[in-house]
C-alpha cells in the first residue's frame, strides 16, 4: 500500500508538472490585414494582431514599433496598441517613419515565454510578407515562436526595401505599357476610321 501510495503521488506531481508547463507555455501570434473597415474597433489600423494560447485566443502586454533607414540612419518608432473588445484581439495604429519601406515588430510577452511577429510594409502602407521567428521542440512536435533578433529585423528591412521598389518598378512598367499602346492605338483608331469613311 505504501509503495502504490507513493507512485500514485509521483504519477500526480509528473501529471500536474506537465499541465503547468503547458499553460505556461508560449502564445502564438497572427496578423490580419487588411484592417475590416466597417468595424470602428479596427478602422484605421495599419493591421490587426491576434494572440492565442495554443488554440484559444488570448490576450497579454502587446508593444509595436516600426522600424526604417530614414536618410541613412536606423529609426525605431513606437506605435499604438490598442486593445478590442474581443479577447486577443489588438489593432495597431501611428505613422511610419519615413517614406520607404518599413518593418513592424509585434510583441506578446517577453523572454523565452513571448511571441513576435515581424511585417515588411511598402511605403503605402501595404503588407509585403510577414514573419513569425520560432523554433521546435520536442522534435518538431511543437512550433514555438520566439524574440526577434536586430539582424533579422534589419535583414527583413532590407528584403522590404527591395521588394518595395521592385513593386513601384512593376507599377511604372505597366504605366509606362498602357500608355504606350495606348499611343500606338490611337493612330490605328484613326486609320481605320478614315478608311472606313472614304469607303
Amino acid at each position: 500500500m505504501t509503495i502504490f501510495r507513493s507512485t500514485g503521488s509521483l504519477l500526480l506531481i509528473l501529471a500536474s508538472a506537465a499541465t503547468l508547463i503547458a499553460a505556461a507555455g508560449p502564445p502564438w501570434i497572427a496578423i490580419e490585414y487588411p484592417a475590416n473597415p466597417h468595424d470602428p474597433e479596427t478602422r484605421d489600423a495599419l493591421l490587426v494582431v491576434r494572440t492565442y494560447h495554443h488554440e484559444s485566443p488570448a490576450g497579454g502586454e502587446m508593444s509595436a514599433r516600426a522600424v526604417a533607414v530614414v536618410e541613412g540612419r536606423r529609426v525605431s518608432t513606437p506605435l499604438q496598441v490598442g486593445a478590442t473588445s474581443r479577447s486577443g484581439v489588438y489593432a495597431i495604429r501611428g505613422t511610419l517613419p519615413g517614406t520607404g519601406a518599413s518593418v513592424v515588430t509585434v510583441t506578446r510577452g517577453a523572454g523565452t515565454g513571448g511571441a513576435t511577429a515581424l511585417i515588411a510594409m511598402s511605403h503605402d502602407r501595404e503588407i509585403l510578407t510577414v514573419r513569425v521567428p520560432h523554433r521546435s521542440v520536442e522534435n518538431g512536435r511543437w512550433i514555438v515562436p520566439r524574440a526577434a533578433t536586430t539582424a533579422e529585423v534589419d535583414q527583413l528591412l532590407v528584403t522590404a526595401s527591395a521588394m518595395s521598389e521592385a513593386a513601384t518598378s512593376a507599377r511604372l512598367a505597366a504605366g509606362a505599357g498602357a500608355a504606350l499602346l495606348l499611343l500606338v492605338a490611337l493612330p490605328s483608331g484613326a486609320w481605320l476610321a478614315g478608311r472606313r469613311r472614304r469607303r
